[in-house]
């Protein structure tokens, strides 16, 4: 199936030439292309992201766009995290009772902790907005419990945007001295693939 849709991107990049003249045509070629679900979204990692990618540099160099990327081509290089799978061995157990199994965030570690639970809001340090939740909270060598969300909610113009991601937060548990975090959910408006079955 690659090669077919390598073989099928090379042939609409070669009749672009001759359909240019027509740019409606053009454009829905162009986009019926990289929207078809045979590119399975396209998501990081991929082959049909790497389809998308050669098909999207083909496209400029036909353009006679200059390559400014690694090695002299369409292209940057750069790492990132793929995710992690959920398994039987993600579960939280409070004594005498097992809660439903979480999916792991893709920055997680493994291993096995067993701490005091402490809650910290939303677990937001914020000391030019004059907000911390760990405010009188030691949280050294405990697991910290916070909601996802902000105090004003999930929304592009929260004051607390800069520190509303995960990753944010996490790092603002560790470095108070936490062991380990649980993220629950009481906004709505707020979701995550990465926490959610």
């Amino acid at each position: 199936m690659y090669m077919k849709l390598m073989s099928y991107a090379l042939v609409l990049l070669l009749t672009s030439y001759v359909k240019a003249q027509n740019p409606v045509t053009y454009i829905e070629e162009q986009v019926s292309f990289l929207a078809d679900d045979r590119l399975e979204g396209r998501a990081t990692g991929s082959k049909g992201e790497e389809i998308a990618a050669n098909y999207i540099a083909g496209q400029f160099a036909a353009a006679g766009l200059q390559p400014a990327g690694e090695n002299k081509g369409f292209f940057q290089v750069f790492d990132f995290a793929a995710g992690k799978q959920a398994s039987n061995s993600n579960y939280v157990e409070v004594p005498g009772v097992t809660i439903v199994k979480g999916n792991p965030i893709y920055f997680s570690g493994s291993g096995k902790v067993t701490a005091p639970l402490v809650s910290v809001g939303y677990g937001i340090t914020a000391m030019e907005l004059n907000y911390d939740d760990y405010e009188g909270i030691d949280v050294q060598g405990k697991i910290v419990c916070m909601q996802l969300s902000t105090p004003e909610g999930t929304h592009p113009h929260t004051k607390f945007l800069d520190y509303a991601d995960e990753r944010s937060k996490v790092a603002r548990a560790m470095e108070a001295g936490a062991v380990a975090v649980l993220f629950y959910n009481t906004d709505e408006n707020y979701t995550t693939d990465q926490l959610l079955d």
